[in-house]
């Protein structure tokens, strides 16, 4: 109705109306994409914090909590990662600390249990982070990389045994109550295998992903198996090979000299219902030349729980031979979108130092926005610990709309680290907000030439699909 008025009796107020608004849409349009906010210091401790992980309460983003590995001290936030308080989860443990918040306001979390045996413990939080209990063991000594994934009604833990295979298990999970682990489960073929993640699709199937082949340098391959019946009987089927990498489980780069890195593969499953349910992605990471540190961070997705692949998305879209490597992936079940975040030397002329980047996919994979910088500052791995760098892995989280990453630092960009700058690295993190451009699509009538022009202008700025 007031449309129609004022083009019966405005004319001319009607054209600067639309102009107006042809001009205001496509503003938001211009700034679609990735919002990064303020890096905040989480631990603001004397010492290290390295390989982390974060997760965020589905049903409320302002709900987070964060480890690391090196101290164990879980922190939780209530205010979206603004301000951090220390809950009761011990620190005696040996690290390799995961966690994943469920829809039923369940957090999970595993690693190392509490004593030098490197044994596997599972833990659940039902107050946001505050408290945690032990609710399983699920192996007693000499583990390695404990792994940790939720679904709508199971949580599954996977890890590399006492004698080098893949094993899995998985409890039921009814609202508040947490069943047994079921037995440990191999997954075949693995023997060797290490560096893994898992993954639980829609309809309660188990995917493990690991590396499989050499523990130095060179050419290795990442493995992978599905249990299609998740906890129902069967078990995990024939293990296939979805790529071969340059990267070996020991890769030593300028930017992780001491520590090195791996592949890295990941894993997260599309569950939102939308145009690509079901879809299974991976990110890893490979070299485009055996030793010659230009890695890249590579995706791969396959909407037949992994019986085939997609060809390789290169994700990072930097023009440069130095390295990206730890990438963590994290769907938002709200929307389907996909998030990747990983350590990048593009702006280190040495190919020494790391900052923190991160891009979205609303397109179920096939392209990617352009590259952000989420850390405000730059750090040195090799400054940290010789020997241990900025770690194996860190983890991500993503929901309604939003994610963070947890990393090293040692920047002190924020002031605040007591250990002062390039010395030890504390635990940050940064909410990142993601706007889709089909979130600000107008009606065709409300644009103007000049909106039309402008907006395809803004829509141009997207990152195109990358051969790997």
């Amino acid at each position: 109705m007031f449309a129609k008025s004022l083009e019966c009796r405005y004319p001319l107020r009607k054209l600067y109306a639309g102009l107006a608004i042809g001009l205001f849409i496509v503003g938001e349009t211009a700034h679609a994409g990735l919002v990064v906010g303020a890096n905040v210091n989480i631990t603001k401790q004397l010492g290290r914090n390295t390989e982390t992980s974060i997760s965020v309460n589905p049903l409320n983003t302002n709900q987070l909590f964060a480890s690391d590995t090196t101290t164990n001290i879980g922190r939780y936030s209530t205010d979206g990662g603004l301000t951090w308080r220390t809950s009761n989860l011990s620190a005696v443990s040996r690290g390799d600390v995961q966690t994943a918040w469920d829809a039923n306001g369940n957090l999970f979390l595993t690693r190392f249990g509490q004593n030098s045996d490197l044994g596997v413990e599972v833990m659940r939080s039902t107050d946001g982070g505050v408290n945690f209990a032990s609710i399983g063991l699920l192996a007693t000594n000499n583990s390695d990389q404990p792994s940790i994934a939720v679904g709508k009604n199971s949580v599954w833990v996977t890890f590399r045994d006492a004698v080098g295979n893949i094993v899995a298990a998985g409890a039921s999970v009814v609202g508040s109550v947490v069943n047994a682990f079921n037995a440990l489960q191999t997954a075949l073929s693995s023997s060797g295998g290490n560096f893994g993640d898992i993954a639980i699709g829609p309809t309660g199937q188990v995917a493990v992903v690991y590396q499989n082949g050499g523990s130095g340098e060179g050419s290795d391959m990442i493995k992978f198996n599905l249990d299609s019946n998740g906890l129902a009987a069967g078990g995990f089927g024939a293990q296939r090979t979805v790529t071969t990498t340059n990267v070996g489980g020991f890769d030593f780069i300028p930017a992780q000299a001491g520590r090195s890195i791996d592949a890295e593969a990941n894993l997260a499953y599309d569950r939102s219902g939308g145009v690509h349910n079901g879809r299974l992605y991976m990110v890893y990471v490979d070299e485009t030349v055996n030793e010659n540190d230009d890695t890249d961070i590579l995706l791969r997705y396959s909407d037949n729980d992994g019986t085939t692949w997609s060809a390789p998305v290169k994700v990072n879209d930097d023009a440069t031979t130095r390295g990206q490597f730890n990438p963590a992936i994290a769907v938002d079940q709200s929307t389907g979108n996909v998030a990747i975040t990983w350590y990048d030397a593009r702006n280190s002329p040495t190919n020494t130092t790391a900052q923190i980047f991160g891009s979205v996919s609303d397109t179920g994979g096939s392209s990617f926005y352009s590259n952000v910088q989420i850390s405000q500052g730059t750090s040195n791995a090799n400054l940290i610990d010789s020997n241990f760098n900025f770690g194996d892995y860190d983890k991500m989280d993503f929901a309604g709309g939003k994610f963070w990453r947890t990393w090293a630092d040692n920047s002190n960009s924020t002031g605040d680290n007591p250990d002062g700058t390039l010395r030890n690295s504390d635990m940050y993190t940064a909410m990142v907000t993601f706007t889709s451009d089909s979130h600000n699509v107008p009606e065709p009538a409300s644009l103007t030439l000049l909106g039309l022009g402008l907006a395809g202008l803004a829509f141009a700025r997207r990152k195109k699909p990358q051969a790997a």
